[in-house]
């Protein structure tokens, strides 16, 4: 017994124990990084295959679905060497992709995984090209001092790199281009406190510039809530991206705090983690990684300088409505219980009827009337506008269709079925083939105190190969398709206002409040378009929800939005827009989302 306790002793044994860890775990770890090799390999052999077929490169389909093998390889083995070069290459597809699609959130995209390497993985030899590549899009973007920012980073962690000397050769030819900020004894540096629940904290900054102090979540069991806290009310906008699916908020002229949060991993059904960042030099983005997607509802409120974003559970309901669903089935219970003394009730009266005072008559009448009205107060008046029209033509296809034409349509069906289907009031600023004037559109609709206002429109592009639908709100519309495209529906009016004149409306007439319901009434009605059209019809193309300088827009006070549905000047859509059967199911489309919309606001509205 001595012996056998002198062979195995403590030590001995934690030795053993020790051993057998150190053995199992190096089996583990060569397991998951032999399968994270795998499957990057089979990855990196379907892009090969992409590129080399010019078929398959102009099909965004085949583009997304190679993404989405490298993104599985980011998923499964996050912090591994596969994953570090598949996010690379996810943000090399989305550049590629750009430079066929020439849509802005492809490049957004590309952005956002360039970053992804910054901030998750280790400086490696991908890193100073992915900063590299994320510099060229600001700096082709005219952003340059973020790409002043990224190219001066490259110098800063990897100076030694091959990425270096290109680098150097960059921030030469930007740092004239940045203005250098100089302290005005006119505006002096501020400090603003910002307090927050866990601490105090001193925040400086210049002027009346925005700082995103801090984040918050609370998890639910049917839903997530995220609150960002600002020096101030902040102006932002919404929408949602796929593979892999994602929210973001965007915060305009807005900086982040050195101290807050940047990468938060949540891990709930509905959310696997929370990143902000500073999306270029005067706006931040904060992106929601989910979970689930099928039946997930997302709401966005402002409440002073905090910004509540809530993901919740469609199927599952609200306390709230689970409540109203048992009260409305106790009132019918009761009802049911009640019908036949009622009736008794209703027959006595009735025979007793000449003896009761005539002056309670009017007062029960007059009673009635007030009801009603308070009832019809809570309908919504959603005020439709046709564009162009008379002398206005609009855009024109080669087969003679007229936009004017089309918008009349489109707006006639969509105010018979929100009137029908959802027993709202509505009013057209046209009904017949009538000009009338931009400044003229928005004043019926504040004259009737709307709630909501859409202008139809139908889009016109010299790419005759151009196709889609997307949906604008006031904004001042960076992308270069969103200003042509404000120039065409501006018309005349433009000509006649000053590039100046155009800012100090813009920046007099556009609030808070109502940018950011025109951001989310204009990605309700997006979002309901795309996904009810591409069920019925083939080469529906997304193409988002954007800011635009829009006049028709400008001077209503209530959430306001411009619809494209769709190209006259591409022979495919010319053809759909004069069947009557794609019309209908468009204005279909734009009234679930304005439903939508209306539903999520009230009691607002």
């Amino acid at each position: 017994m001595r012996h056998f306790l002198q062979k195995f002793s403590p030590a001995r044994i934690l030795l053993a124990i020790f051993l057998f860890f150190v053995l199992f775990s190096g089996k583990a770890a060569v397991g998951a990084s032999s399968s994270a090799s795998i499957l990057y390999d089979k990855a990196r052999v379907a892009y090969h295959s992409l590129l080399k077929s010019k078929k398959r490169m102009q099909r965004r389909d085949q583009w997304v679905a190679v993404i989405d093998k490298f993104d599985s390889v980011y998923s499964k083995f996050s912090s591994s060497g596969e994953a570090y070069k598949a996010v690379f290459t996810i943000g090399d597809l989305y550049e590629q992709l750009y430079s066929i699609s020439r849509r802005d959130k492809d490049l957004d995209e590309a952005l956002e995984y360039y970053r992804l390497i910054v901030s998750e993985f280790k400086p490696g030899r991908l890193t100073d090209d992915a900063l590299y590549r994320q510099g060229e899009i600001y700096f082709n973007r005219g952003k340059y001092t973020a790409a002043l920012d990224s190219y001066q980073e490259i110098l800063q962690i990897l100076p030694g790199g091959d990425v270096a000397p290109k680098a150097k050769v960059r921030v030469a030819k930007i740092r004239p281009l940045v203005p250098v900020a100089f302290p005005s004894s006119k505006t002096p540096a501020t400090i603003r406190k910002i307090s927050t629940r866990r601490n105090e904290k001193i925040n400086l900054s210049i002027g009346n510039e925005l700082i995103l102090d801090k984040i918050d979540y609370t998890v639910g069991s049917d839903s997530v809530r995220v609150v960002t806290h600002t020096s101030s009310p902040v102006v932002f906008s919404q929408g949602r991206l796929s593979n892999p699916s994602r929210v973001y908020i965007n915060f305009n002229d807005t900086r982040l705090a050195n101290d807050v949060n940047r990468n938060i991993k949540v891990g709930s059904r509905f959310l696997k983690s929370l990143r902000i960042s500073q999306f270029d030099e005067s706006n931040s983005r904060l992106v929601f990684d989910l979970n689930k997607v099928g039946s997930l509802k997302v709401g966005v409120w402002q409440e002073g300088s905090q910004l509540t974003v809530e993901l919740s559970d469609k199927g599952a309901g609200t306390a709230t409505a689970q409540k109203v669903v048992k009260t409305q089935k106790k009132v019918k219970a009761k009802a049911a219980r009640v019908k036949p003394v009622a009736k008794k009730i209703i027959k006595r009266v009735s025979v007793k009827k000449e003896r009761a005072p005539a002056k309670r008559i009017p007062v029960r009448r007059a009673s009635r009337e007030r009801a009603l009205k308070a009832v019809n107060k809570k309908v919504p008046l959603i005020v439709v506008d046709a564009g162009h029209g008379g002398k206005d033509l609009g855009a024109r296809g080669e087969r003679g269709l007229k936009e004017k034409d089309v918008n009349l349509d489109i707006a006639l069906r969509l105010k018979d079925i929100l009137q029908s289907r959802y027993k709202y009031k509505v009013i057209l600023t046209r009904s017949d083939d009538t000009f009338i004037p931009l400044p003229g559109r928005g004043k019926i609709a504040n004259d009737n105190e709307a709630d909501v206002f859409v202008s139809v429109h139908a889009n016109a592009a010299q790419r005759h190969a151009a196709h889609g639908i997307e949906t604008y709100y006031l904004g001042a519309g960076h992308s270069e398709d969103a200003k042509k495209t404000a120039a065409r529906e501006n018309g005349e009016l433009v000509k006649s206002v000053k590039d100046g004149q155009v800012q100090e409306i813009l920046a007099s007439l556009i609030s808070t409040t109502k940018i950011n319901d025109s951001s989310r009434l204009a990605s309700s009605i997006q979002n309901e378009l795309y996904q009810s059209m591409r069920k019925k019809y083939s080469g529906i193309k997304d193409l988002g929800v954007k800011e635009g300088p829009f006049f028709v827009l400008h001077d209503t006070d209530m959430p306001s939005v411009l619809v494209e549905v769709g190209f006259v000047t591409n022979k495919k859509e010319e053809k759909r827009l004069k069947q009557s059967s794609y019309l209908h199911t468009l204005a279909s489309s734009i009234a679930k989302g304005i439903v939508e919309f209306v539903q999520e606001n009230d009691p607002m509205i």
